[in-house]
């Protein structure tokens, strides 16, 4: 399913926008509190004796079964050489915002996991490198890149902080994936081993469990082996969903190799991607030129994404060309006829048309990109690609098919960056088979302590590329857009803003007639000298949609579609091993729909080896209309987005031991509504290496 390694971003069965979603019909008085006081005060002394009865059950529970897995933790503690070292960083919600897509989540957590305890080497690392991290922009890496020409080898990422944006924070948020030099940063882990189990307190068999396990080996820094294994509550096989791949990488013409299943990410999406969008969270400048950073393992279980095959890459003298050849089978709904009507999402295999449905679709690919530097500041690549599909895709005018017929298509584009100076230009076009195109462009500008960035694209309405992605987080058809972001720091205060305009000039798969609308957000931080953050972020969308009229066969009525929210953030770091947060947040959604959250939580690390975490929030919304998003930390390589509405309490508690081989983590979790059934779950992970 959608599951997030890295992955597994939003739980299925959770109340969730993805597939097998329950919306609640019934709607509770909203009656939301504007202070943390009245917030503790406000919650009905039910809640809380009900909350105490389920904590007892379930750690009356979790006791029969958490000796023996602790006997078998520390007996792995005793086996292996334990060097302490910090749990990864915690900060997707800032590079994603809320209410962010769940491939989104797994392919940003994945790099930044994929380097954490092997940092990149800043002396070493090239600009399409250092743009993978989501904070680092292609003209910031560029920038970095002739700071070293200029200067000679860094002694420490404090040399940075002479190029404008770059201060301390910044530097510390990158600490953890960059290094002033690879040597000494050991390769020895030849394999590393991860299983996850979560579940529900009514699972009773294997069955009702939610597993993930991957092997992963390095036994040189030119080889990586991967393997994975998943399967979602419900689902019968241990590996309903199941990825691998080898690569080799050399300093030679032949630069790369793979094999296996493989994701393709080049110039800015409009070709060939992985199967996730753009991501407008608050880092509003560096995640507008996505500038792909080509083809590489597919470590992540979002389900209907991988390409199945073999990739080499040839290097010589600045210039690379890749060959891609991907043989998939792919999820998909069926027609009466045989025809396929469009791609699954969800990943899940419980019910008999989600079994019907699964690798329905065959897809064979061939890709081709050639790529080019000149003078360090142009970057020029063209890519083409041509895929034939058993059984044939269908067309037509109903919301939820594809808008080509047939068994075949092909596409190609070029694109390109221009950097120079303190700007940079960058853009691609491309067409489809039978002519239909889409463009972007876009550029970046930084002067001093501001840097803006503004991105133009239109996607004509039958150009439906399955593995492209659109600037906006879609797919790239029937739209039109403009982008404009800023980021400055104005004495103590750091400020960020967007707004994106957009318009659908035909239909879409959601919607019948054209629709139009407009989101903007910012947010204002300030940091005080004693360890305390303060950041307000709001963010507001409003869409113009169309229906048809009911007193009129050949009429619309148009009505506006909004949604605000509002997050104040108090944050207190009194020290390097605690850190404290208090957040309360509001929402106004259509006509009169309201809802808040208010959440305390904590993060305390020992000087050895345990990691304590615990969040407790209290939230009241009108209905599921009005909804209130939360992101939590979780077991490692994986975050929730957690959509919560009604009035009620959630809380979590995760445990964690890090070591240099071995990580064990474990997390129980609430959610409680009121005059409903307790929502428990229960997860334990290890990462062990040999």
């Amino acid at each position: 399913m959608t599951a997030v390694e890295l992955e597994e971003m939003v739980a299925p069965g959770r109340g969730t926008e993805a597939a097998g979603t329950k919306v609640p019909a019934e709607e509770s008085t909203c009656r939301c509190r504007g202070q943390l006081v009245t917030f503790l005060a406000g919650v009905p002394g039910r809640l809380l004796v009900a909350q105490l009865l389920y904590l007892q059950e379930i750690m009356g529970r979790a006791m029969r079964v958490w000796p023996a897995l602790a006997v078998f933790t520390l007996s792995l503690f005793l086996l292996c050489e334990i060097t302490p070292r910090r749990l990864e960083a915690q900060e997707v919600e800032d590079a994603l915002g809320e209410e962010a897509g769940v491939s989104e989540a797994s392919f940003v957590v994945d790099r930044l996991e994929r380097l954490e305890g092997r940092p990149m080497d800043i002396n070493s690392a090239s600009a399409s490198e250092l743009a993978e991290l989501p904070w680092i922009s292609p003209l910031l890496a560029q920038r970095i890149v002739s700071l070293r020409e200029k200067v000679g080898r860094f002694r420490s990422l404090v040399e940075l902080s002479v190029i404008p944006g770059v201060d301390y924070q910044f530097l510390q948020a990158l600490s953890s994936y960059l290094a002033v030099t690879s040597k000494g940063i050991p390769f020895w882990i030849p394999l590393e081993v991860r299983v996850r189990l979560v579940g529900e307190k009514e699972t009773r068999t294997a069955k009702d469990l939610r597993f993930y396990t991957r092997f992963t080996s390095r036994p040189s820094q030119h080889i990586e082996l991967c393997y994975l294994a998943e399967k979602d509550e419900g689902e019968s096989s241990a590996g309903d969903f199941q990825a691998g791949y080898a690569t080799l990488r050399r300093e030679s013409v032949l630069s790369s190799f793979s094999v296996g299943d493989l994701s393709a990410e080049f110039a800015q999406g409009l070709v060939l991607w992985a199967p996730q969008g753009f991501f407008r969270g608050y880092e509003t400048v560096s995640q507008t030129d996505r500038s792909g950073s080509g083809v590489k393992g597919y470590r992540s279980s979002v389900e209907n994404g991988a390409l199945r095959g073999a990739h080499v890459q040839l290097a010589r003298h600045g210039v690379f060309l890749d060959a891609l050849f991907s043989r998939s089978r792919l999820d998909a709904f069926l027609n009466d006829d045989g025809t396929a009507r469009r791609l699954g999402e969800s990943g899940l295999h419980r019910e008999d048309w989600e079994v019907a449905g699964k690798d329905a679709l065959s897809e064979e690919l061939f890709a081709l990109r050639l790529a080019g530097e000149y003078s360090g500041s142009l970057f020029l690549e063209g890519t083409f690609y041509t895929a034939g599909y058993e059984p044939a895709l269908s067309g037509g005018d109903a919301s939820d098919s594809y808008y080509f017929s047939g068994d075949r298509t092909s596409v190609g584009g070029l694109g390109g960056r221009w950097s120079f100076g303190r700007a940079s230009l960058f853009g691609e076009g491309a067409l489809m088979e039978g002519g239909s195109k889409a463009f972007l462009l876009g550029w970046v500008c930084v002067v001093n302590d501001v840097e803006v960035a503004s991105v133009f694209r239109s996607y004509d309405s039958d150009f439906y590329n399955l593995r492209a992605s659109s600037f906006s987080g879609g797919d790239p058809w029937n739209e039109r857009g403009v982008y404009l972001g800023a980021q400055a720091r104005v004495g103590r205060y750091k400020l960020r803003a967007y707004i994106d305009g957009v318009q659908h000039p035909g239909p879409t798969l959601r919607e019948s007639f054209p629709t139009s609308g407009y989101e903007t957000a910012g947010s204002v931080e300030q940091q005080f000298g004693s360890g305390i953050t303060v950041r307000v972020r709001g963010k507001l969308s409003r869409r113009e949609v169309s229906e048809a009229d009911p007193s009129d066969e050949y009429g619309r009525v148009s009505s506006l579609s909004t949604r605000e929210t509002v997050h104040t953030d108090v944050s207190w770091n009194p020290s390097a091993r605690l850190k404290s947060r208090l957040r309360f947040s509001t929402v106004r959604a259509g006509k009169g729909e309201k809802g808040s959250l208010s959440f305390v939580d904590f993060n305390y690390r020992t000087r050895n080896l345990v990691t304590l975490k615990g969040r407790v929030i209290y939230f009241n919304t009108s209905s599921y209309e009005s909804r209130v998003y939360e992101y939590e930390g979780d077991l490692p390589g994986r975050v929730t987005l957690m959509p919560l509405w009604d009035e009620g309490v959630r809380w979590y508690i995760i445990l964690a031991a890090a070591g240099k081989k071995l990580k064990a983590a474990a997390k129980v979790s609430q959610t409680h509504r009121t005059g409903e059934t307790v929502d428990t779950e229960l997860g334990f992970q290890l990462d062990f290496a040999f």
